[in-house]
Formats: structure tokens, sequence, C-alpha cells
């Protein structure tokens, strides 16, 4: 019950935080081309103090989570991808190889350590990974991003 709690007020504060970053968003000075001025308004943003401030607080929130539920596989791959987004690649590692080892027939959680392994320069892992992702779900939502990463990949 504790953690549902913990939950709901998580994402009630992630909501008013993005809510605000939002409003607080540069404009976009690009073109009016569909989908590349998505792109770049989510690249402002996470460039804006807005957006960083709106990570910061999503790092808070998966770690008091983790606090309250260190062996739930699905809060190590939270905490892992915001790390992944934040640049704190061996610190999401370490919480990605902890969910695949908590879940590993995830294959979102396979994704997400490949993704970290291919950001942080371990090709040969993140081929690994990826490998085993498409290997669990051929038809997993997010498979054409693991093959793009699969083909920039070195080793």
């Amino acid at each position: 019950m504790k953690a549902l709690i913990i939950a709901a007020t998580a994402a009630a504060s992630l909501v008013a935080t993005a809510a605000s970053a939002q409003t607080a968003a540069p404009a976009n000075p690009g073109p009016v081309i569909p989908g590349v001025c998505v792109y770049y308004n989510a690249r402002l943003l996470a460039q804006s103090a807005a957006g960083q401030a709106v990570e910061a607080r999503m790092q808070q929130l998966a770690q008091a989570a983790k606090a309250q539920l260190p062996n739930d596989p699905t809060i190590n791959d939270t905490l892992g991808w915001v790390y992944v987004k934040r640049d704190m690649l061996q610190l999401a590692t370490n919480q990605l190889e902890e969910a695949v080892r908590l879940a590993p027939d995830n294959p979102l959680m396979s994704y997400h350590l490949g993704v970290a392994y291919a950001k942080a320069g371990d090709d040969a892992r993140a081929r690994k990974a990826l490998e085993k992702t498409l290997a669990l779900d051929r038809n997993f939502r997010l498979a054409d991003d693991a093959k793009k990463v699969l083909a920039k990949l070195v080793y």
C-alpha cells in the first residue's frame, strides 16, 4: 500500500513538474515540418533548464521508489532509464543489469540495457542485450529502434 501511495504521489508530482516545464519550454524557432518540430522541441526541452528540472525530479522520484522497493525490476528499470537520459551511464548499467537479472524475459528492460551499453561504448554487451530483446519478442514495440542501434554498433 505504501508503494502505491509513493507511486501516486510521484506521478502527481511529475505531472505538475512536466506541466510547468511545458509552459517554461523554449518556443520552436524551426520550420513547420511534421516530426521535425516535435523532435526539435523535445531536444530544446531536454536542453533547457525546465527539461533538466524534470529529469532531476524524475531521478529523485525513482530513487525514492527504489529505496522503498529495492528488488522491484520495474523500479530498477525506471531508475536506470532515467540515468541513461541523464548520461549517468555507469549508474544506468548497474540499475538496468539488476532489472534484467530480476526480470530476464522482459524485452523492454533488455532493450534499455542494450541502449545504455551502446551509449557507454560497450558495443559487445549492447549487441548481446539488443539481440536478446529481439529474441524475446520480434514484435516488440521498440524492435525497429533496437535494430537501428544494432546497425550502428561496431562489434
